[in-house]
């Protein structure tokens, strides 16, 4: 995509910046979904790293999630929750490798577009989990 004028220019450079901004307000407001539409960019380029960038926020969310739930938990509780935790990576990993598979070869795979958007859809999912656990009291 070509820019053409100065508010584009200006639009690219302060997005970022305003999602670095909003994140911690978001992540303090409860269960959101990251709402980017990466499909509206016209070069796979910018599709890719829009993606990228709705995956760090939905990751951003997920930590912020887990932290507060462990300081709400007892060290048993905890325990469990990291080696539950640990083994939702190894899924997170592998679901995404697999359901990206789909689009080897393309260049939207080579920029990691698919795998993006598989890990910004899985992680937001468990940070739904992780907020259905946030609801419960603990004992």
């Amino acid at each position: 995509m070509k820019l053409c004028s100065s508010f584009q220019k200006v639009t690219l450079i302060l997005l970022p910046m305003l999602a670095i901004v909003v994140s911690p307000n978001l992540a303090r407001a409860g269960s959101y979904r990251v709402s980017i539409d990466c499909m509206d960019y016209s070069s796979s380029v910018e599709m890719a790293r829009c993606a990228s960038e709705a995956y760090s926020i939905a990751d951003t969310k997920l930590n912020s999630t887990y932290q507060t739930l462990t300081a709400k938990l007892s060290q048993t509780q905890k325990n469990e929750l990291v080696k539950s935790q640990t083994a939702w990576i190894k899924f997170r990993d592998n679901e995404c490798a697999f359901r990206s598979g789909y689009y080897k070869g393309g260049r939207l795979y080579q920029l990691g577009f698919f795998q993006s958007k598989c890990l910004t859809y899985v992680t937001e999912q468990r940070t739904k989990d992780l907020e259905g656990y946030l609801n419960r009291t603990w004992k």
